[in-house]
């Protein structure tokens, strides 16, 4: 005669006990409880949503970047600054991320040496191409916004590697988008 372990049956001949039923909401339950606490780390303190700059934010941030291109031609810099309206039109943070890559471009030759290089070819540029990505004096806006375009050109073209090493070098609390 067979021992019998365990006096337990999770089924009958006609389906799930009442304790198998219990043991699967209890399972059901506590995987909702579990994936409710992944909003929070270990202790306890919620995660902080990323902040959306809005156009008055960004534009004033533009408007500084504008004012220490001194070098630039008086023209480029009423372009640019003509750019950024007193009053914006409403705008997705993607947009803004453009317009403003667009800014840098028209007073800046290396970046637009550098952006247009990104345009023309599919190929990975060679390190010293990507050099403007290191230049400290630069500032962290300005930076920060053109490794992110350059980590999504990575990315796009599957250099996910790359693309995270740059990503690595990004001050996330200047990207506009």
């Amino acid at each position: 005669m067979a021992k019998k372990h365990s006096s337990i049956q999770f089924e009958t001949a006609s389906g799930p006990s009442l304790f198998g039923r219990w043991l699967v909401l209890c399972g059901l339950a506590f995987g909702g409880l579990v994936l409710l606490g992944t909003g929070s780390d270990c202790r306890g303190v919620q995660p902080v949503a990323p902040s959306i700059p809005d156009y008055a934010s960004v534009r004033g941030r533009m408007l500084n970047w504008i004012d220490t291109h001194k070098d630039a031609s008086e023209e480029a810099r009423l372009a640019a600054i003509q750019s950024w309206p007193e009053v914006g039109e409403v705008t997705s943070p993607d947009e803004l991320w453009d317009r403003s890559l667009r800014t840098f471009v028209k007073l800046d030759p290396k970046t637009r040496e550098f952006l247009g290089q990104l345009g023309r070819r599919s190929e990975l540029p060679r390190p010293h191409d990507a050099a403007l990505l290191y230049e400290a004096d630069r500032g962290d806006f300005f930076l920060a916004n053109l490794r992110l375009h350059y980590a999504r050109w990575l990315t796009q073209h599957e250099l996910s590697e790359l693309a995270l090493e740059v990503i690595d070098q990004i001050n996330t609390s200047e990207v506009i988008s």
